[in-house]
């Protein structure tokens, strides 16, 4: 094999010049390797420093109404409102542009890990850590966002949510756990319920 590649490296030698394309150097390091080495060129503008692009931001709201820490936060689809789930056991939808709260979820009986809009904003999708008496496991709630109502409760992970997501019809949900699964539940039926 060695015989082989320094055979390879003496024909890429004398193809015309030292170098393999570009500039540079072509060795064997062990009999599986082969080492390209750069051009002083190439090695040069590898060593430049790129342009890093200054992006001023700034606060524009702070929203304050939890009592305790906030571990989700998310715009709906037409970035008017926004839904944040916290530690205090509950979800809160906020005006966007104004900040002030519009509705409060109760239902969760742990801290809330996650929260999404449906793409539609007619729903959000929230977990917890809950263990559920009639439904053991960690638990997903539906929420209703005209009426404040629970409208479907999934039972899911083990262990904890890490991520939920409508998809963008708004029939299904994707869930992450820390269980290291990723479930997708279809609840296509569920706005033809009656």
């Amino acid at each position: 094999m060695r015989v082989l590649l320094a055979l390879l490296v003496v024909g890429i030698a004398g193809c015309g010049g030292s170098s393999p394309p570009g500039g540079g150097a072509v060795s064997t390091l062990e009999d599986s390797e082969v080492k390209v080495d750069k051009s002083p060129a190439q090695a040069a503008d590898e060593q430049k420093p790129t342009a890093k692009k200054s992006v001023e931001s700034r606060e524009t709201l702070t929203l304050k109404g939890h009592s305790d820490d906030v571990y989700s936060v998310s715009f709906s689809l037409d970035g008017k409102r926004i839904v944040s789930g916290s530690h205090d056991n509950t979800l809160k939808v906020w005006d966007a542009q104004t900040g002030q709260e519009t509705l409060t979820f109760t239902g969760h009986a742990r801290r809330v890990s996650t929260a999404s809009f449906r793409p539609d904003g007619k729903r959000i999708v929230s977990s917890s850590e809950e263990d559920g008496a009639a439904l053991p496991g960690r638990l997903l709630r539906v929420w209703d966002t005209q009426t404040g109502q629970e409208t479907l409760t999934l039972r899911g992970h083990s262990k904890y949510f890490r991520s939920v997501s409508f998809n963008l019809d708004g029939k299904r949900i994707v869930s992450g756990g820390g269980d290291k699964t990723v479930k997708i539940w279809d609840i296509s039926s569920m706005d033809t319920a009656k």
